[in-house]
């Protein structure tokens, strides 16, 4: 018996030791720490690609701009806000070596699919192809399931999930077409692995994005067309300002309090191009807890959905997710 208690406390010291000093520093699934260990480098695998970036004058969207460029490729950026888009150029142009003829700006609100096609030819008269298409801009929410009108839940996913599919559909025929081998990265959420309360319209958009993309990764495989999903975890930008809500037309107006859970914009764009330059199909990246969280739903999914709405209740979670 004393045996057994010795053993026990070795294995929890054990595993302590290994949570705080290994296990509590990831930032990303195993396989993504792997494939940035030892997979292939983004300066050296996407140097010289063509890409376009939604959602590039704030955010992820900007960082991954910024990385992109520092890999020396030629970039088109997309966005509704052209002043941010500018500044964005500026920064590139100045700091990152890249010509003013290899920043294309396109700004255009992505939910008017019928400016779609011109913004599309217009970057393809510029570039003559695309590379790779960051589909990375949206919106997030908090708002209770009951107070949700059902004009929010369309507006969500216009931005969220259709606009972002009606320009892979323009970028996909292009490709097959002309034997490309062209790659899709999308910016799905931890969201889109399991159900965050409060956030009903977002979740559910996210979920949708894996559904569409798993689906056209398993159609275009074999065309040498690659699709990437990545889910990052809380990230340290303005996005909950921006947040809907609710009702339709407000916006949940309020900044991030102190959360360390949330990645630097910066890193999480570092990560994004490892999984583009190595052909991830699905990326988590995340610190604790959420990514222990999707692991737990990945892997345990009829445990996770006991537990998960019993020890994280509303206070909890708004606090893990918004600091306040």
């Amino acid at each position: 018996m004393f045996l057994m208690l010795i053993v026990f406390a070795l294995a929890a010291f054990g595993f302590y030791w290994l949570y705080r000093n290994v296990l509590s520093k990831f930032d990303c699934d195993f396989c993504m720490k792997l494939y940035e260990k030892y997979g292939k480098q983004p300066s050296e695998t996407l140097k010289g690609k063509r890409v376009w970036i939604t959602g590039a004058a704030s955010g992820i969207g900007e960082a991954l701009a910024y990385e992109m460029a520092s890999c020396k490729c030629k970039l088109a950026l997309s966005d509704l806000n052209n002043q941010g888009l500018e500044r964005v150029k500026r920064k590139i142009v100045n700091h990152h070596g890249l010509q003013d003829k290899d920043v294309l700006l396109v700004p255009f609100n992505l939910t008017e699919t019928a400016k779609h096609e011109e913004a599309y030819k217009k970057i393809m008269a510029h570039f003559k192809q695309i590379d790779i298409f960051f589909c990375n801009a949206g919106r997030s929410q908090r708002a209770k399931f009951e107070d949700i009108d059902i004009q929010v839940h369309r507006e969500l996913f216009e931005i969220n999930v259709f606009s972002g599919i009606n320009l892979s559909r323009l970028l996909v025929q292009n490709w097959i077409e002309e034997k490309h081998p062209g790659h899709i990265v999308v910016t799905s959420s931890v969201a889109g692995k399991f159900g965050l309360p409060q956030s009903a319209s977002y979740t559910a958009s996210k979920y949708a994005l894996l559904g569409y993309y798993d689906c056209l990764r398993n159609e275009v495989k074999s065309k040498g067309i690659q699709v990437t999903v990545v889910c990052p975890g809380p990230t340290a930008t303005a996005i909950l300002t921006k947040s809907f809500t609710g009702k339709p037309g407000e916006v949940y107006g309020k900044e991030f309090g102190e959360v360390e859970s949330r990645i630097p914009a910066d890193r999480q764009a570092k990560m994004f191009a490892i999984a583009a330059a190595n052909g991830v199909a699905e990326a988590w990246t995340s610190r604790p807890p959420y990514l222990w969280l999707v692991y737990a739903a990945q892997y345990a999914p009829s445990l996770f959905k006991i537990c998960f709405p019993i020890f994280c209740n509303e206070e909890i979670l708004k606090k893990m997710r918004d600091g306040h």
